[in-house]
């Protein structure tokens, strides 16, 4: 029951993370390429802008979670993405958007990348069934693409990258979470 809990967790948060994305974080992002429309949105709008930020660092501690109750070896290299995360998510929380480009890097490329890692490696060795395994692929997939995208700052790529991650992982997260509970009752 303890991977249900947490894959329901992970999805929960995910989902949260995906509306704040969209509702409060967007116009204060490279996706909007005018730097002083950004820092007015942040600065009209900074508890709007903190609580999303928040709530990726909720479904980030979620997804470390997850993966230690799927393959605790992973969850030790996730875990480690998050001395990247957390520190850059706060600072742009804060907003701290003179140091942009290098948050960015950290969260997106650094983190992502080690989330990423896991996220493959926990798939791969976690005894799940076959189509759970490869149902990973996609979000591995779109994590190296939002790592790449992070890497250039290409708003656009970033912005497509990211979303296609949130829906695969969101889909896994789901199928995980209903697989566990299942198996959990059964």
């Amino acid at each position: 029951m303890r991977l249900a809990l947490a894959a329901w967790i992970a999805f929960a948060t995910h989902v949260l993370a995906a509306l704040a994305s969209l509702l409060l974080l967007q116009p204060g992002t490279p996706v909007e390429p005018d730097a002083a429309a950004r820092a007015a949105y942040v600065a009209a709008n900074l508890a709007a802008w903190r609580l999303g930020w928040a709530s990726w660092t909720l479904a980030s501690l979620s997804l470390v979670a997850l993966l230690a109750a799927l393959h605790r070896p992973a969850a030790w290299l996730a875990a480690l993405g998050l001395f990247f995360d957390l520190p850059a998510q706060l600072a742009l929380a804060a907003p701290a958007l003179a140091w942009e480009r290098a948050l960015y890097v950290s969260t997106g490329v650094v983190a992502n990348g080690l989330y990423t890692a896991a996220l493959a490696w926990a798939a791969w060795r976690a005894p799940l069934p076959r189509a759970l395994r490869w149902g990973a692929a996609p979000a591995v997939a779109a994590g190296v693409a939002v790592s790449a995208a992070s890497a250039a700052l290409h708003p656009g790529a970033l912005f497509v990258s990211a979303g296609v991650l949130t829906a695969a992982m969101l889909a896994w997260t789901l199928a995980l979470a209903l697989w566990a509970g299942r198996r959990a009752r059964a």
